[in-house]
């Protein structure tokens, strides 16, 4: 019964933040808008390492664009943030890596620019601890990052509909362990609150917590 409740709790938790908007509503047609991240990236398991990194967000911290006439080029810095797990997923903890992103959009040769492009992931760099593990992602240079980015007036209003999903491609080392990930999809939100990540916490931790309980009874 414990077990059941831990359970609709962290289903309960995991689906209130998935309706989260897939996009960022806006007063001003500009990317990357104020606030934004990027979720959805997970690297999966590292059986070598023992955990599993769950799905993360990349927040952009801060910016800056230089237009040209091929289009937009971003430079930014960013968080990395996820949940480990071990392999059984018992929550382990969060972990943070901080880095720098370079976007590019081809086409769009202005600020106020609205319309749709092909984006590209120049480059991404990441370097951090995972649980005391160094870590280090990079973009994989033998398969292209991207997506599309939009930037849509709202009809009737002074607002713009801002949209972005991208795949990854990365070069991955934790600890002594060297691995490439990807497709990884990624979608513009608006930057998650930290409150977010203790709604997925607290009831994937009683879970675990739980799980161990009932694994200690079966073993008596």
């Amino acid at each position: 019964m414990w077990f059941r409740a831990a359970l609709l709790s962290a289903m309960l938790a995991l689906g209130a933040a998935g309706m989260a908007r897939a996009d960022i509503i806006s007063p001003e047609p500009i990317f990357p808008p104020n606030g934004m991240a990027y979720v959805g990236l997970g690297a999966g398991c590292f059986p070598l390492a023992g955990l599993c990194t769950g799905p993360g967000t990349l927040t952009l911290t801060s910016s800056s664009s230089a237009f040209s006439p091929t289009g937009q080029d971003v430079t930014a810095n960013v968080v990395f943030s996820a949940a480990v797990t071990d392999l059984i997923g018992t929550p382990l903890g969060t972990f943070s890596v901080p880095g720098t992103i370079a976007i590019g959009l081809s086409g769009r040769t202005l600020p106020d620019q609205t319309g749709s492009w092909s984006t590209e992931i120049d480059s991404l760099d990441l370097t951090g601890t995972v649980l005391g593990m160094p870590l280090v992602v990079g973009l994989d240079s033998s398969n292209p990052s991207g997506g599309t980015t939009s930037i849509t007036p709202l009809g009737g209003t002074e607002e713009f509909l801002i949209t972005s999903s991208l795949d990854l491609f990365v070069d991955l080392q934790l600890g002594t362990l060297t691995t490439q990930r990807g497709p990884l999809p990624a979608t513009l939100v608006p930057a998650p609150e930290p409150a977010t990540w203790a709604l997925l916490c607290l009831p994937l931790a009683g879970l675990g917590l739980l799980r161990h309980r009932a694994q200690a009874q079966c073993s008596d």
